[in-house]
């Protein structure tokens, strides 16, 4: 594992180490890096690669590796079976929460000599101005759904948003009324998510919105329909209308910092 990424001086690194040990099946995160690396990889190795997965399996026929990820702009789940070896993917961040490995000593650690292929590389680095900006490093994130209804109300989602120190977040459908724009899209067609808090404010459920966030430490949903989806994953729900609600949560927030 690469502390800082170099790609033309450890792509030939990673291909010597991949032919020595031959692995059958290689993951990456879906990072910037992993998604730059891992199809140069591909291309070397003669194999092939599953991009942006959601979920694994394991084929109890031949013990081969089974990649779930979104497709058809999110609306159905794909499994995927890569024939050629070793079978590679890149895995979205925050898919997955972390567990304790039933077998810690198991895993087999390898220590190379990268010495051979350093050189001098200049890395760019970009420093976002406001790291809130990005969903995915939010610790509370403030969804807001087709119940906000228009741009105006989702105005009241960032105000939520300034008092609890966190990020705004939206469905599919807020995204595609222009009420918020593509970076703040939760769900499998837009950001996987896996904050402290994810507050969900006129959102009913939908699989793909679900499948982006169900991994988030707390869930609290406010909806006007006690059967949407989305409170069959909340840990704390308020069946109501969230524009009558949202207003009076401001307003005693609003209370207590002026205090």
């Amino acid at each position: 594992i690469f502390d800082e990424l170099a790609f033309h001086q450890s792509t030939q690194f990673i291909i010597n180490i991949i032919q020595k040990f031959k692995p059958t099946i290689i993951l990456a995160a879906a990072t910037t890096q992993g998604t730059t690396l891992m199809p140069y990889l591909a291309a070397k190795l003669h194999t092939g690669l599953t991009a942006d997965c959601t979920g694994f399996d394991i084929d109890s026929k031949d013990g081969a590796l089974l990649q779930i990820r979104p497709a058809i702009g999110g609306n159905i789940m794909a499994t995927i079976k890569t024939r050629t070896f070793p079978q590679m993917a890149t895995v979205r961040p925050n898919t997955f929460k972390p567990v304790q490995s039933e077998f810690p000593d198991s895993a087999l650690v390898i220590e190379e000599d990268n010495s051979t292929y350093s050189s001098g590389f200049l890395k760019n680095e970009f420093i976002e101005g406001n790291h809130n900006l990005d969903i995915a490093k939010a610790k509370i994130l403030c969804s807001g759904g087709r119940g906000l209804k228009n741009a105006k109300n989702f105005f009241l989602l960032e105000e939520l948003a300034q008092y609890l120190n966190g990020c705004v977040g939206g469905s599919r459908v807020a995204v595609e009324q222009g009420w918020t724009s593509f970076p703040h899209q939760v769900g499998l067609s837009g950001k996987t998510v896996s904050p402290e808090f994810y507050i969900a404010l006129g959102i009913s459920g939908a699989i793909q919105h679900l499948a982006g966030m169900q991994t988030s430490r707390y869930i609290i949903a406010i909806n006007r329909d006690p059967e949407a989806q989305i409170f069959h994953l909340a840990d704390f729900g308020i069946v109501g209308d969230v524009l009558e609600i949202l207003p009076q949560v401001i307003r005693i927030l609003k209370q207590r910092k002026n205090k």
